[in-house]
Formats: C-alpha cells, sequence, structure tokens
C-alpha cells in the first residue's frame, strides 16, 4: 500500500487502472463529452504518489520491454534535470507514453495531466499541460473555447485559464460541488492565481500549436506563393 497522498486526497485508485485504460479506449470519438469523461477516468485510475526523493519503489520501475525508449534513456542518457535545468528528480521518472503511465495507476498531478493530454491529443483534440503555482493540470482547446481539466482531483472547468484566474468563485463552486471541503477548496482556488501560471516544461510533451494559427500561417504562405507566381507569370 504506498503512503497516503497529500491533502487527503485517496491514496489508492478508486478504479483498476487496466479498466480504466479500456474504458478510455472504448470511448466513441464522436462522443461529445469525450474530455470530462477522459478526465474521470484518469483520475479515477491513478492515484497521487510517487516515492520520495531518494527512494526506491520496485513498482514504479521501467523495464526493456516495457517501454525500450524511456529504459534506454534512463539507462544511458541520465535523467532529464541535466538537459532542462530546474527539473525535479520525480519529472525525470514520468513517462511519456499515456498508455504506459496509466497501467502504473500512480503519479504526481504533472503525470496523471500528461496522460490525459497525451490521450486527448491522440483523439485529434488540441490539449496542453498548464503549471499553476503549486499545482498542474490540462487544458483542452476546442471549438466552444478552452476546457480546463484536473484529472488529480477530478474536476473540469469549461472555462480558460484567464477566467479562472480572475473569477475564484467559479472555481470555489466547481471543487466543492465535486465533493470536497472547504477548506482543501480554498487552498486549490489560490492555486489558480495569475502569479506563476505558465505550460508545464516536460522534455515527454511539447506544447501543442492551435489548429486556427498553423492555419492562418498556411493560408498566409499559400497566398504569397500565388501572388509570387501571379507576378512572375506578367513579367
Amino acid at each position: 500500500m504506498h503512503e497516503s497522498a497529500p491533502w487527503g486526497k485517496p491514496k489508492v485508485t478508486r478504479d483498476d487502472p487496466a479498466h480504466a485504460l479500456m474504458l478510455l479506449e472504448a470511448i466513441d470519438h464522436a462522443d461529445a463529452d469525450v474530455v470530462a469523461k477522459a478526465t474521470m477516468l484518469v483520475a479515477s485510475g491513478m492515484a497521487n504518489y510517487w516515492p520520495a526523493l531518494g527512494v526506491h519503489d520496485a513498482a514504479l520501475d521501467c523495464g526493456f520491454l516495457e517501454d525500450p525508449i524511456e529504459w534506454t534513456r534512463r539507462c544511458f542518457l541520465g535523467g532529464a534535470e541535466e538537459l532542462v535545468p530546474g527539473f525535479t528528480e520525480h519529472q525525470t521518472l514520468e513517462r511519456a507514453d499515456w498508455r504506459i503511465a496509466l497501467r502504473k495507476g500512480v503519479g504526481f498531478c504533472s503525470q496523471q495531466s500528461m496522460v490525459l493530454a497525451g490521450y486527448l491529443r491522440e483523439r485529434g483534440i488540441e490539449s496542453d499541460v498548464l503549471r499553476l503555482e503549486g499545482h498542474v493540470i490540462a487544458v483542452a482547446h476546442t471549438p466552444e473555447g478552452d476546457i480546463l481539466l484536473d484529472p488529480d482531483y477530478g474536476v473540469v472547468l469549461r472555462c480558460s485559464l484567464a477566467q479562472a484566474e480572475s473569477d475564484p468563485e467559479f472555481v470555489r463552486a466547481a471543487y466543492l460541488a465535486a465533493g470536497f471541503g472547504a477548506e482543501q477548496t480554498d487552498m486549490v482556488v489560490k492555486l489558480y492565481g495569475a502569479e506563476g501560471n505558465d505550460f508545464y516544461r516536460t522534455v515527454h510533451l511539447e506544447r501543442a500549436e492551435p489548429r486556427g494559427a498553423v492555419l492562418l500561417f498556411v493560408g498566409i504562405v499559400m497566398m504569397l506563393v500565388g501572388i509570387y507566381g501571379i507576378r512572375r507569370g506578367r513579367a
């Protein structure tokens, strides 16, 4: 049994990770509520746990057959903190593959958010991982707007980060509705303050490029090429 997670969160998963993975795979691509359903499944399949710094947990070892690339990186390339200054030890142990990470069934908020973002990206939903001041969440960029996702707590906020930063009562209502106590909710609300919020820095998951910006760039390039071709034709 793993030690208790901080802030009163459950120390064991509420569902078998393999079962949560199976349910995630079974969600219909056309399901309009895929973002919320995926958030709750990741929340149910992963417990907030990671071994203390310098403590070995055999259950979290990465074998060669499990993930050859990750195993090679850890054995021969050193920790990610050597590649990206400021990385902590637990970040170097995070899994890049969302399925492998979910099967482990444990991870801090950052690993859980990476699992969720990885799953959503595979489903064609642009997603990023955001670092708050003391917490990490995911965000889905949908045609209807951004949706903040907290798989660690099992909470979905249908708003952008800017909206959450400016409306703490909206954030408070969402966490209270999820069943968290007033004291714990107050602490979480403070994490959404504007100070220190940024994209989560990890070598495992690149920042998503907004599709609209990419299409705009492609459109501009095509327009310039067309203008150049017309001018050459007239010359």
